[in-house]
């Protein structure tokens, strides 16, 4: 099924407005314009049957990869994230496809500096039954965002497909399906109902956070699936609740992305609250960010795939909800990186492992690693065998002790990494 949507006001205003990515290592996708230049909202479109327009995706670093064609070629990998208020082409896969790129706009991530962006008109994007018929993407440095996620990124699809239909995410079967959700009845799943508060063409819902402490503060959150961490709080929140010095235990959040690097903590809330699914211990962000996605009043932070995957969840723009159905994974305990390593990836299959930076006093730092230096092997595979996720993964395991080889410039070496909990 075929759609047409004609964004040329759009297309006009946008070369004069300053758009905003943020990735960071929990990590946020988003692309947004300023409230005059976007869109007016949209209803859903009639859909094919619902039985038939699922769309298989895979979940990778707690992301939603879904198979896309441009223009009846690929199919390429697009990241689904309701937290992008536009869609985004990367710019080699544009010139690859001879598209062309018109305009010009800055985009600033969580650092200070800033990428300069184009825009590619009357794109088609094909997704399971759907197509999107004259669509103007944002084209996008996309390469710089997969040497922290580990995977190809050919794009990131945004608002417009939230607006367009109601959205149910299935992390469990890993499974995309797109209602009307004006025309077409959907169940409502056996968990709970949120209202949502659309605001900019973006999910937000309000929930509670409950300190160590037992205090008790109420939040606006964005609902990301473009960001991988559990819960991140904003600094003007942060700032206003005294955080994180009223936290046990934090640790420097090794976040880096589009714009440089963002300064932060690292811990842990007793709780969060999302209607009648109470969280336990949620490794939590407390943004230090003077500007960018971390430094807005207009909401109090966001929740991204580290607690999306462990839910069924539907995004009814039309009807104003949220549905959460917990999963298998809903009572897994929530962990995060044990290791003190921010680790990026390089090389054309992003299977080099290289360290961005290391916690201070954490198992890395103590056993003298540095910025730079390459994993080679761990426990004698060699780190071609991993994927970004794996390794994170294997990170996670308190207690375990790691043998890896490393190189340093033209030197070979080995150390061992005991992992344990940092927060």
């Amino acid at each position: 099924m075929r759609f047409v949507d004609s964004n040329a006001e759009t297309s006009r205003t946008l070369p004069k407005t300053l758009l905003r990515l943020a990735l960071i290592f929990h990590l946020v996708i988003g692309l947004a314009v300023s409230a005059a230049a976007s869109p007016s909202p949209l209803k859903p479109y009639l859909v094919a049957d619902i039985h038939g327009s699922q769309i298989r995706f895979q979940l990778f670093g707690k992301l939603v990869y879904v198979p896309v064609r441009i223009n009846n070629s690929g199919p390429f990998w697009f990241i689904l994230d309701s937290g992008a208020q536009n869609s985004v082409i990367d710019e080699r896969v544009a010139k690859a496809l001879g598209l062309k790129v018109q305009g010009q706009a800055n985009v600033i991530g969580i650092g200070e500096s800033s990428v300069k962006v184009g825009f590619a008109k009357h794109v088609s994007l094909t997704f399971g039954e759907v197509e999107f018929a004259d669509q103007d993407l944002v084209v996008y440095p996309c390469e710089t965002l997969e040497h922290f996620t580990g995977h190809v990124i050919n794009g990131i699809l945004g608002a417009n497909v939230f607006k367009r239909f109601a959205v149910e995410i299935d992390y469990s079967s890993r499974t995309v399906n797109l209602y009307d959700s004006k025309t077409t009845s959907v169940s409502q799943p056996q968990g709970d109902s949120l209202p949502l508060i659309i605001e900019g063409g973006l999910p937000f819902i309000r929930g509670r956070i409950v300190l160590c402490e037992g205090t008790i503060l109420d939040v606006k959150i964005l609902i990301d699936t473009g960001g991988n961490g559990a819960l991140a709080l904003n600094r003007p929140f942060v700032d206003a609740h005294k955080l994180p010095n009223s936290i046990k235990q934090t640790i420097e959040s090794p976040d880096a992305g589009a714009g440089g690097e963002a300064i932060g903590r690292l811990g842990r809330v007793s709780s969060l609250q999302l209607g009648r699914f109470v969280i336990e211990n949620p490794i939590t962000g407390f943004s230090r960010s003077i500007k960018g996605a971390l430094a807005v009043t207009s909401n109090d932070g966001y929740i991204g795939g580290e607690v999306l995957r462990r839910f069924k969840v539907l995004f009814d723009y039309y009807h104003g909800r949220l549905m959460l159905e917990p999963n298998e994974h809903f009572s897994e305990a929530y962990e995060a990186e044990m290791s003190g390593i921010l680790l990026t990836t390089e090389g054309s299959d992003l299977k080099t492992l290289r360290i961005k930076r290391t916690i201070e006093d954490s198992p890395a730092a103590q056993a003298g690693l540095l910025s730079g230096d390459v994993i080679i092997s761990i426990d004698g595979r060699p780190t071609l065998d991993f994927n970004l996720e794996q390794v994170n993964e294997l990170f996670k395991q308190p207690g375990r002790t790691l043998l890896l080889s490393v190189k340093r410039r033209d030197r070979v070496f080995q150390v061992q990494l005991e992992l344990r909990r940092l927060i």
